[in-house]
């Protein structure tokens, strides 16, 4: 609780005191790491910094005593500093640690946090990893490990991954197989290229994850849109160990190019059955299911538009409805879909988020326009996404989507999705 008022105060002031303009623009970074530990003890190291307005050698001396702001200019424009510094300073001094400024007027400022603590027994017995013995590839562009990197391949070892660093990705990616490729890009506009190459010697997509920044996310979601992806600069440990799990998962999980989606099944199929399972069925029970759905069609619900560019996704989401008692229509693109709509009348719409000529996105903004201007109800709207857990989510929420699934879309998740959304009179 005292960790956390201390860094509430840091980066409540970080964030006031820093701003983006068209000159410049705002960044406010918090990192930890474990700057030394034995048996009993890790001393941890918080470094928020910022580059905002900073302050003078004169006034940092004082700036952590009660009552004292930097100067009467920043507390009219800013509202000061208050007791925030004073008693975040107070805090990491009972606790045996220490809170030191490195700051210049206009550059930003730097507040290193350095507090010991003390394992307790329980951690010491237990000694939990997440990843044990998940195999990891950490590949990247450059020609050796900065320091996103190295913090990256720290917190995977310290969760029992192995990790393997590739810096020359063609030629050494095949030499060992991996469970998991966590792909580095630290600036897409240069190195968009030689990833595009990789992946296309790759092929496969299933155990990829890439990691991109801030700037460049929005573009890394267009174009690699079949791939996880993860924003590098809000990665937190747990996002980071959720994320090497899931990935390790699906590459377990059933290639639905091996699946003919021409047969109408009636499974109950999820993308975590295993291939031999589906071998099982023989000839003749495969054509008396499909008897019993071609004379069940009749009674599938109606009024699902799905939204969705990839023939392959259509087939597969279709026939997942269908083995749920649902029917529904297929458009290919965001235009297509918002024609559809407007001219239908349907009770939800599924939708993939990135697809050529209109994506999802904009096809949610546009479709609430029209709502709105034509006096329609609001039609429930769910995203199909790769990349749920990377704040995806928010952009969903962003344009007017009500809910999302991530890929690769499970029947569970759609019977979940159809229990909440579609309206059952």
């Amino acid at each position: 609780m005292r960790v956390r008022q201390i860094l509430f105060n840091l980066i409540g002031n970080a964030l006031k005191f820093t701003t983006t303009s068209k000159e410049k623009r705002g960044v406010v970074t918090l990192t930890i790491d474990e700057i030394e530990k034995n048996d009993y003890v890790s001393n941890v190291n918080f470094k928020i910094s910022d580059n905002g307005i900073g302050i003078n050698e004169e006034n940092q001396q004082n700036l952590f005593q009660p009552f004292t702001q930097a100067e009467r200019s920043t507390t009219r424009k800013y509202g000061g500093t208050g007791l925030g510094l004073a008693i975040s300073g107070k805090l990491s001094n009972l606790m045996g640690g220490r809170i030191t400024l490195s700051s210049k007027l206009h550059l930003g400022s730097t507040f290193d946090v350095d507090i010991p603590f003390w394992k307790s027994q329980e951690t010491r017995a237990m000694d939990i990893t997440e990843l044990d013995s998940i195999n990891v590839k950490l590949v990247s562009f450059s020609n050796q490990d900065n320091e996103r990197e190295t913090r990256i391949k720290n917190h995977l070892i310290r969760e029992g991954a192995n990790v393997i660093s590739v810096h020359s990705p063609i030629g050494e990616l095949f030499e060992e197989k991996s469970d998991v490729l966590l792909i580095i890009i630290n600036n897409l506009s240069e190195e968009k290229q030689k990833l595009t190459t990789l992946l296309h010697t790759i092929k496969q997509y299933q155990n990829i994850i890439i990691t991109f920044t801030t700037e460049d996310m929005e573009q890394g979601r267009q174009q690699f849109n079949q791939i996880r992806l993860i924003n590098i600069e809000s990665l937190t440990r747990q996002l980071l160990i959720e994320n090497i799990y899931k990935t390790k998962q699906q590459s377990l999980e059933i290639n639905i190019d091996n699946l003919d989606l021409d047969l109408d099944l009636d499974l109950d199929l999820d993308l975590d059955l295993d291939l031999d399972q589906l071998t099982l069925l023989s000839n003749n029970t495969a054509r008396k299911k499909q008897q019993n759905v071609k004379q069940n069609n009749n009674k599938l619900k109606s009024g699902i538009l799905v939204v969705e560019d990839n023939p392959m996704n259509q087939k597969l989401i279709t026939m997942q409805l269908k083995n749920i008692g649902y029917h529904c229509d297929v458009a290919d693109n965001g235009e297509d879909g918002k024609t559809k709509w407007h001219s239908g009348s349907y009770k939800l719409i599924i939708t993939d988020c990135h697809m050529p000529i209109m994506d999802g996105y904009e096809m949610t903004r546009n479709i609430r326009e029209l709502e709105g201007s034509e006096n329609r109800a609001a039609i429930p709207i769910v995203a199909v996404t790769g990349a749920a857990m990377t704040g995806d989510s928010q952009h969903c929420y962003d344009s007017g989507m009500n809910d999302f699934v991530s890929k690769p879309i499970q029947q569970s998740d759609l019977r979940a999705i159809l229990k909440k959304w579609y309206p059952h009179e």
